[in-house]
């Protein structure tokens, strides 16, 4: 019996951060054993089935070497593509926003292009895990202020501001910088109360992202504060059962 030959259409695709999943890779001449080199965080390999398994705890493109083993030797390798999407939360329950660095347009990687990036009732926080993008890729920057602004979209009367205080998450192509924001029940109650009707009642306010990074224009010399302000976006604000007091 020759040395196990692993079937080639393998890919483990469009799973999200945090999505469990199972898959069962095959091979020929009854492999006894298998391992796997590259697997995300949060996914192993059954050694003695090559069942991979898990819920990968960060999004990417995770190149995994795959063997299979019998008594007569080992299998050539099988790379395998494994592509962890983003999810629309963090586990912490924050709400993914990315900025584009040069057109400042704002999505969230889970919604349709000119949905509201996020639906929320009176009192609520939202936790913003804004991630900044460049050619299609997060961006670590020494980032200082990241302020987020809420208005109503017929109004000019900014509803909620955020005091720009955040906290950096990941590094390099992960990085994102989360920042809170409160909707006060006594800002938006009165305009609520001017949308008829119970169910399925809401508005769209429109947002901003202003944000400020320290860059140093030559090696050794002066230190600059940028600033970035997004292209307005949208947040849909609804009438709640329970009103936060």
């Amino acid at each position: 019996m020759a040395a196990p030959v692993i079937d080639p259409t393998t890919s483990i695709l469009a799973y999200r951060r945090g999505e469990s999943f199972v898959y069962q890779p095959a091979a020929s001449n009854s492999p006894t054993s298998w391992a796997a080199l590259g697997l995300p965080a949060g996914v192993t390999i059954n050694t003695s089935t090559g069942r991979i398994s898990g819920a990968a705890t960060e999004a990417g493109v995770y190149n995994v070497n795959l063997t299979a083993i019998n008594g007569d030797g080992t299998s050539a390798p099988l790379f395998v593509a494994m592509g962890i999407e983003s999810s629309i939360y963090e586990p912490d329950g924050s709400v993914e926003i990315n900025v584009d660095w040069l057109t400042g347009k704002v999505t969230n990687p889970a919604t349709k292009d000119g949905e509201p990036v996020a639906f929320l009732a009176r009192g609520d926080t939202l936790i913003a895990a804004v991630g900044i993008m460049k050619n299609a890729q997060l961006q670590d920057l020494p980032v200082t202020l990241v302020q987020l602004a809420i208005k109503e979209y017929e109004g000019e009367a900014v509803l909620s501001l955020g005091d720009g205080l955040f906290r950096k998450s990941g590094s390099f192509d992960q990085t994102r910088y989360k920042t809170a924001i409160k909707f006060e029940p006594d800002a938006l109650t009165p305009i609520l109360a001017s949308y008829e009707g119970d169910r399925a009642t809401y508005f769209d306010a429109t947002a901003e992202l202003r944000i400020m990074w320290s860059h140093q224009l030559l090696d050794g010399g002066e230190v600059v504060e940028l600033e970035r302000t997004s292209q307005n976006f949208t947040i849909r604000l609804s009438r709640d059962f329970i009103v936060a007091p």
